[in-house]
């Protein structure tokens, strides 16, 4: 190993024993002091948590302090896992001889292609779900215009004015006409990112209430990778380069299985009691949900099975035809979140989103 490689781990090792030391030694300390009296807490620590935690000081009342240590030690885990993927990164040219991991292999999964007229049609298919869904956004927007005493902006939205009544209706004016004009291909991909631009910020507004609402993500994160196929389309030919798909797949995937092991490394084994999934039918109660969870044994049983399909989305990737497993039972998944608990809508966003899946074809 070359000297530079060894500096490159120490580093990493160092900083990683280092932000632990700091975490027990003084972050946790200024945790309990917000927690129990914000007003003695530093005011830049309270400022840092009002910034990327904004629900702490209205969810204190809530849930012990136990709850957010646990979240701070996450961040912990979290720091020493992406330490680790920035080691493989730096270390990829031993890791690519690895037969799982060789370059070869990699290369070929991101030898797709897609013809340009799947690549218009998806960005149809997205404008026509967004629009869809803004009607709603319009109407809850205008209510909250009058509740704006309520308002708590996130982050760079301290900065902007929450939408009065009479200028909601410009808001999604001017989103309608990014909207359409993404289909001018000369400025498709600028179009389009100035309207998914005020999608994010709309959504902002909405989730200055305290509550965040995860419909959207998958949906969110494709609508911000569109561009990179935009950018193909304009060169001109009939197939295209379609790696910015594969980053598409990649990312809803990643999201599914950081969504297991959220479940498991905050609830720990206390995911697999029935008691859980029971807590959260009886918060959101249907009829069918109510009768689900008068039993221990289906409720264990539902709760191993969404850790299972979680966590076992990522085959879609390195075995494409499990797919055709994987999506059907997102489907199911989904829609029985929604029959169960009433939550996430139907069609739901997180499943409508599988087309990605269907739109480009393998290199050879």
């Amino acid at each position: 190993m070359k000297t530079t490689s060894r500096y490159f781990l120490y580093i990493v090792f160092v900083v990683n024993i280092l932000v632990q030391i700091v975490y027990w030694i003084f972050l946790k300390y200024e945790i309990l002091l917000a927690y129990e009296n914000p007003l003695l807490a530093p005011k830049w620590f309270t400022s840092i948590i009002d910034t990327f935690y904004p629900r702490f000081f209205t969810e204190k009342h809530r849930f012990e302090i136990n709850f957010f240590l646990g979240k701070a030690e996450q961040i912990l885990i979290r720091f020493a896992f992406l330490s680790i993927l920035a080691l493989g990164f730096y270390y990829r040219n031993i890791i690519f001889r690895w037969r799982f991991f060789n370059k070869s292999s990699i290369n070929h999964f991101w030898k797709i292609i897609i013809h340009k007229n799947k690549v218009i049609f998806l960005q149809a298919f997205l404008t026509v779900v967004w629009v869809y869904e803004s009607f709603t956004w319009y109407k809850s927007l205008k209510l909250l215009s009058r509740a704006v005493e309520f308002y708590e902006p996130h982050f760079l939205l301290k900065w902007l004015p929450f939408p009065t009544d009479e200028s909601v209706f410009y808001w999604f004016v001017v989103l309608y006409l990014a909207f359409l004009a993404s289909f001018w291909r000369k400025w498709a991909t600028q179009f389009w990112i100035f309207a998914i631009f005020i999608i994010l910020i709309l959504q902002g507004f909405l989730y200055g209430f305290g509550k965040i609402d995860h419909t959207y993500a998958t949906w969110g994160y494709v609508s911000m990778l569109l561009p990179f196929l935009l950018v193909e389309i304009k060169k001109g030919s009939e197939q295209v380069q379609a790696w910015g798909l594969r980053l598409m797949q990649l990312v809803v995937v990643c999201v599914y299985v950081q969504s297991g092991l959220e479940k498991i490394m905050i609830a720990g084994f206390t995911w697999f009691e029935p008691q859980t999934l029971q807590t959260h039918l009886l918060s959101h109660p249907t009829t069918l949900g109510l009768w689900v969870a008068q039993s221990d044994i289906l409720c264990v049983f539902l709760s191993i099975m969404a850790i299972i399909f979680e966590l076992g989305f990522i085959l879609v990737l390195i075995y494409p035809k499990s797919k055709y497993i994987f999506l059907p039972i997102g489907v199911l998944f989904h829609t029985g979140t929604f029959i169960l608990m009433g939550v996430g809508g139907f069609p739901s966003l997180w499943w409508l989103v599988y087309i990605i899946w269907f739109l480009g074809e393998q290199k050879n």
